[in-house]
């Protein structure tokens, strides 16, 4: 017979943390208040925080791999090194988060309200961050091969010296964003926004719809 899962009480997890304890792997945390908790070291890798609120949290190098974040607050908060691998963060908002030097890889961040966030450093391979909002971002030095950034808002977003290797970058909006140094071998810009846009070689594009691939043509 199945049986629903029973929710972990947020109270006696910060208890338990609070006393040493950091092993939390697969707990239930769904629609839970932890604005502004310490967490930072924690191993909640698969837990579920859908619908909870994280912002302001301090995270930083916790493991957080196959977690779910489902229209989860976590704007402010603190995840810098943190390990994110196969994460889920479908509606979320994460406004401001700090994400450096994170590992993203495959993370599926879908939808996503990720103004202002800091990438810088970060493994974002193989992650989906279609129709997310990026504008503002700093993704300086970010691991970008093979991510999807389909249809998402990248408006002065600071991707320079990123490796944008095999991305898919289809109708994305790259409205003054920066991409100087940034690596972009086999990347496709088709139908893309990049007004204003400064390129890999450090020009500025005037034509909306220049595909910056072009600049490596033979």
């Amino acid at each position: 017979m199945n049986r629903q899962k029973a929710t972990t009480n947020p109270v006696k997890l910060l208890n338990r943390y609070a006393a040493g304890e950091r092993n939390f792997v697969g707990a239930d945390l769904k629609g839970a208040e932890l604005s502004g908790v310490n967490l930072s070291g924690a191993n909640l890798s698969g837990a579920n925080f859908a619908s909870a609120n994280l912002s302001g949290t301090n995270l930083n190098g916790a493991n957080f791999s196959q977690a779910r974040f489902d229209k989860t607050n976590l704007t402010g908060a603190d995840f810098r090194c943190g390990i994110l691998k196969l994460a889920h963060f479908d509606l979320a908002d994460l406004r401001g988060i700090d994400l450096e030097s994170a590992n993203l890889s495959r993370a599926v961040l879908w939808d996503c309200n990720l103004k202002d966030a800091n990438f810088k450093g970060a493994d974002l391979s193989k992650a989906d961050l279609g129709r997310s909002s990026l504008d503002g971002a700093n993704l300086q030095g970010a691991n970008l091969t093979q991510v999807s950034l389909v249809e998402a808002f990248l408006n002065r977003a600071n991707l320079a010296g990123a490796n944008l290797t095999n991305a898919l970058v289809n109708e994305t909006y790259l409205y003054r964003a920066d991409l100087r140094g940034t690596i972009i071998e086999g990347c496709n810009f088709k139908d893309s926004y990049l007004g204003e846009t400064i390129l890999p070689n450090g020009e500025t594009v005037s034509d909306k719809y220049y595909d910056p691939s072009c600049v490596f043509e033979d």
